[in-house]
């Protein structure tokens, strides 16, 4: 069975003559922004079925819930007005976390004020990464990132802490 070119692909909803002539700025954000919604939704799907244990979601996953729900918090909702399930188990494993955190004396949260800083401190750790790995395809032997001090002049090869 063919779609016409007017007609919406049935599992997601796109415009099939649309995605035919390539990615728009608006798919391109929303992609990685799903692939990361459904990686925190597919893991509370795995605790809630018993194959991972509360301490392995909060010791390996507990403060990028927290960290990316706040960031995405806002933008998952007004997407649930298609679906109010969308994403719910996410919100769920995020707020688990924070809760936890919190009663043992660990702030993990993020003021929506940080927001922004934590978008640029994302941002500028992808772009380290891709030009690592653009230099290393292109046979180049990669440099250290430059970092810059607080109160000082950028330092090769020094780490944050």
């Amino acid at each position: 069975m063919g779609f016409a070119e007017d007609d919406l692909c049935a599992p997601c909803g796109c415009d099939l003559a649309q995605a035919r002539q390539g990615p728009t700025p608006d798919i391109e954000a929303q992609v990685p922004l799903a692939w990361l919604c459904n990686f925190f939704e597919n893991l509370s799907d795995l605790y809630l079925e018993g194959y991972l244990t509360w301490s392995e979601i909060e010791n390996t996953w507990g403060s990028s819930l927290v960290l990316w729900w706040t960031a995405l918090e806002h933008t998952i909702k007004g997407e649930r007005s298609g679906s109010l399930n969308a994403y719910t188990g996410f919100e769920f494993l995020a707020k688990r976390a924070e809760a936890v955190a919190a009663k043992r004396g660990d702030d993990w949260s993020v003021a929506p004020d940080g927001i922004p800083r934590l978008m640029d401190t994302q941002i500028g750790r992808n772009r380290t990464r891709l030009r690592l790995l653009r230099e290393i395809d292109e046979g180049v032997m990669p440099e250290e990132p430059v970092t810059q001090r607080v109160g000082g002049p950028p330092q090769r090869g020094a780490r944050a802490r």
